[in-house]
């Protein structure tokens, strides 16, 4: 059998698809032989222009053959993610010309990776499996002006219908992406869940020194708490409309933000415009060092925009949040917001961009650490891809 996965993320890469397609591939090694063959089609790491890593072009590990586009493109905008998704889709088309697959697998934020995965899979007459971590129409609508949508909007809808209705099988990580699809393509109806989860590295805790400046920064840390943000500062984010006003409101915290994104200037000029003194940027680090970030953190903070498309996510960084034990401060709202309130003990919400709730959101919370095994447990990274690569391997016997 011979197995084709795409992802445009993968490990060094930091990205929630970098970690979930890690995950999925180790499981996809033990659960086929020594005789298959699996082509992951990839690209070198590229979600941040302050983060690289050094890897090669091609790895082998047992059965998995990793392949990494280089992509020469640079920048945080729109356009240049364009560019470099075309880059990848040239790369990918090229590499498969001549190869014969008997099953595919695409997971994908953006979506068309999945239309990629999708296309080639039906060219081939062999199943396709695609797992969607974002709705790319929804969130385009309402992240992006009238006009791109007015220029765009009909097209991308177009490539969602074609990769949704001609897809074997779909996953999705969020049930509310489920409802949604089924809503609008009525005939789809056999939807898989296989959320995101927690991974070993947050479950089995090792100390890990922090990278040079954080370290020194963590060693020079007064008897002040660590408001800590780790993750993109993006359009979807809307960092610059609550942090400033939160370092102002609580001067005697140290507001700690370890990332990069398309709209860290914008944050920045808001600091700037607001005096702030107490919020410090650290670049992306590599994730090793997350867990040891979390523990030494007073308390761990997530914020999305207001738009009807983030009601239905289930932000990945909520799992790991989780899972060590710190209390959680999350401006969120939709299915998320229900989901935190369920699932995730000493963790408090408010809506998005509302720092009357978020100061009476965070005066509710325990600054201790939280026993949160059940979530753990209920939320394990390998329980969850265990079932997601079976589910996907069962498409193979179906065509048979």
């Amino acid at each position: 059998m011979k197995i084709l996965v795409l992802s445009f993320f993968y490990p060094p890469d930091l990205s929630a698809g970098s970690f979930r397609i890690e995950a999925f591939m180790e499981e996809l090694r033990k659960q086929t032989s020594a005789k298959d063959e699996i082509h992951l089609l990839t690209n070198f790491p590229n979600r941040y222009m302050t983060f690289t890593s050094e890897v090669p072009a091609f790895e082998q590990i047992g059965n998995i053959h990793i392949h990494r586009c280089q992509l020469r493109s640079q920048g945080k905008g729109f356009v240049s993610q364009v560019k470099r998704f075309l880059q990848y889709s040239h790369f990918v088309k090229k590499y498969t010309r001549n190869e014969k697959y008997d099953l595919v697998f695409a997971t994908s934020s953006r979506m068309f990776t999945a239309a990629l995965g999708v296309d080639i899979a039906v060219k081939q007459g062999c199943p396709s499996y695609i797992d969607i971590r974002d709705l790319f129409v929804d969130t385009f609508k309402s992240l992006f002006s009238k006009k791109l949508n007015l220029t765009l909007g009909q097209y991308f809808k177009w490539v969602e219908k074609k990769t949704f209705t001609r897809a074997s099988q779909i996953n999705v990580v969020s049930p509310s992406f489920s409802d949604h699809i089924k809503s609008v393509y009525p005939t789809i109806n056999d939807i898989d869940l296989f959320t995101n989860g927690v991974d070993d590295i947050f479950i089995d805790y090792k100390p890990n020194d922090l990278p040079a400046e954080l370290s020194d920064y963590f060693s020079k840390l007064p008897e002040r708490p660590t408001f800590l943000y780790a993750g993109n500062i993006g359009r979807g984010q809307d960092l610059d409309i609550i942090l400033p006003s939160m370092a102002l409101k609580y001067p005697d915290y140290d507001f700690v933000l370890v990332g990069d994104g398309n709209a860290k200037v914008k944050l920045e000029e808001e600091i700037e415009k607001k005096s702030c003194n107490n919020i410090f940027f650290f670049s992306p680090i590599s994730r090793e060092f997350i867990p040891t970030l979390y523990a030494k953190s007073t308390l761990l903070f997530l914020h999305l925009g207001k738009s009807e498309a983030l009601e239905k996510v289930i932000p990945s960084k909520l799992f790991e949040y989780a899972a060590s034990g710190k209390p959680i401060l999350a401006g969120i709202q939709g299915y998320s917001k229900d989901f935190c309130r369920k699932e995730i003990s000493n963790c408090q919400v408010f809506s998005p961009g509302n720092i009357e709730e978020a100061t009476k959101a965070l005066d509710l919370l325990s600054m201790e650490t939280s026993e949160r095994s059940e979530f753990i447990e209920k939320f394990n990274r390998t329980k969850i891809i265990t079932d997601l690569v079976s589910n996907f391997l069962e498409l193979n016997k179906v065509k048979k």
